[in-house]
């Protein structure tokens, strides 16, 4: 019975043993995806242990195609949020007129306004000096990507084949549709998504079927090659992969265990980011701290809050309050208001707004000209990750807004480059309006730029 059951069954100590002292690991695109969003020591560390498992390491085709289309947009996104608290400083100007506006001197009340307005001052700048250190850790779009370096450098020689053509994509596709039918993991959570389909190398995927194809060619690797132990490590916290009890993670389902039993695997068994360090730690794969410790920690949390059927793996994922519009996104859903266009918060980090339109729905970036040389570096990551980006906000187009702040020296300037963007994103379909401004008393105004035939709204003018 035991034999019988025995997917069923945790390994024991000595099989784990073994599993880490000869299995392959495969790491999931969520966790490569994750070293754009860990501090520099912490990505170190993850990146130490995966070098010290050496060449027991192999990644399947589709996770490598998943990591190189979603690395941009993780890139843009970092660089988005500390943009967005950036601004929120650049706001606390206006707070020291307001002080003023209080006359707390002639109050009475035993406070100085000076010494305040110079310890908010002071305190603005330090903050400011913080987020743009953090701003710059990240990596650019447009710079070398060491990261990425790095990942290419540790699978080089590792990584599976591609689908030889379309017709190997349709059959694990209907496959996969067969199992979701039946619920068989993985995967079957993302039956309900939509047929959303992107194109590389021309093969044509959808997405809804990812899990099960990185899944798929797992098993066809370990068939092939004899894989006798092996560890799979994940960011993806839905119940097609985990077996839960009384809301505790028990390990793998036991019908992922038995399938890869039957493909000749002996010892199986999967991780999260944070159980993934801790064991390396235990066995002495390679050196991590406390810090690391607590970092995957947290990720981890944030990952298990994150609700059933969100992937880890994408860029637009809900990482702030559906109630934190920004000023900028304020007015323009205000200016679209005015035009019988009502549009919601995506609570994505992209589209900013989304709304149904008498041409179907449409999302809404709004980006900030306050450094226009990186407004251009979040427009080409929107650009670069805009089939996801519509597939999960379920948009059938992106429009986008330029906005400047309170002075429009940047949104003059910046419209002159309109024409340019237009011409190459709008007339070809990949975008369907650029729209440039600047923040009057809260109001969105146009520039005359923005007023370019290309930068059309729906045609509203």
């Amino acid at each position: 019975m035991k034999r019988a059951f025995s997917s069923f069954r945790r390994p024991s100590e000595e099989q784990f043993d073994e599993l880490w002292r000869k299995g392959v690991l495969v790491v999931d695109t969520n966790i490569l995806l994750q070293l754009y969003r860990v501090p520099e020591a912490t990505r170190k560390e993850i990146l130490d242990i995966l070098r010290a498992l050496g060449d027991r390491l192999w990644v399947p085709h589709h996770v490598g195609l998943e990591f190189e289309r979603n690395r941009l947009g993780v890139i843009a996104s970092a660089r988005k949020q500390a943009d967005e608290i950036l601004q929120d400083f650049a706001g606390l100007e206006g707070l020291s007129d307001k002080i003023r506006a209080l006359e707390l001197d002639k109050r009475a009340i035993g406070v100085e306004e000076e010494p305040l307005l110079i310890a908010l001052r002071a305190a603005r700048e330090k903050a400011c000096e913080v987020m743009q250190t953090v701003r710059e850790s990240h990596v650019q779009l447009s710079h070398d990507d060491p990261i990425r370096d790095a990942i290419h450098d540790l699978y080089t020689g590792r990584i599976g084949d591609a689908p030889v053509d379309q017709g190997a994509v349709d059959d694990m596709e209907r496959d996969g549709q067969r199992r979701f039918d039946n619920l068989v993991p993985p995967g079957f959570r993302d039956a309900g998504k939509d047929a959303a389909a992107y194109v590389a190398k021309g093969l044509r995927y959808q997405r809804r079927f990812g899990d099960y194809v990185v899944w798929r060619q797992t098993v066809d690797y370990v068939k092939a090659h004899g894989v006798s132990h092996l560890m799979y490590a994940t960011l993806d916290n839905k119940e097609d992969w985990w077996h839960r009890l009384q809301g505790q993670t028990v390990g793998p389902l036991p019908e992922l265990v038995h399938e890869m039993q039957s493909a000749g695997v002996e010892v199986f068994w999967m991780y999260n980011l944070q159980q993934l360090v801790e064991q390396s730690k235990r066995m002495g794969v390679a050196a991590v701290s406390d810090t690391t410790l607590q970092e995957v920690q947290e990720v981890q949390m944030r990952a298990d809050l994150m609700p059933e059927g969100e992937g880890a793996d994408e860029y637009v994922k809900l990482e702030r309050p559906l109630s934190e519009y920004s000023e900028r996104e304020a007015a323009v859903a205000e200016w679209l208001k005015q035009r019988n266009i009502i549009a919601q918060p995506s609570g994505l980090l992209a589209p900013d707004l989304v709304a149904k339109t008498a041409v179907g729905s449409a999302g809404y970036e709004v980006i900030s000209l306050r450094r226009p040389q990186d407004a251009l570096a979040h427009f080409e990551g929107l650009i670069q990750a805009q089939d996801s980006i519509k597939a999960e906000a379920d948009v059938s187009e992106l429009h986008v807004f330029f906005v400047d702040g309170n002075y429009a020296t940047n949104a003059w300037a910046f419209s002159e480059r309109l024409s340019d963007l237009a011409t190459k994103y709008v007339r070809n379909g990949r975008i369907a309006s650029i729209t440039v401004g600047y923040l009057h008393k809260g109001r969105l105004i146009l520039s005359d730029y923005a007023r370019h035939p290309d930068s059309r709204l729906h045609g509203a003018r």
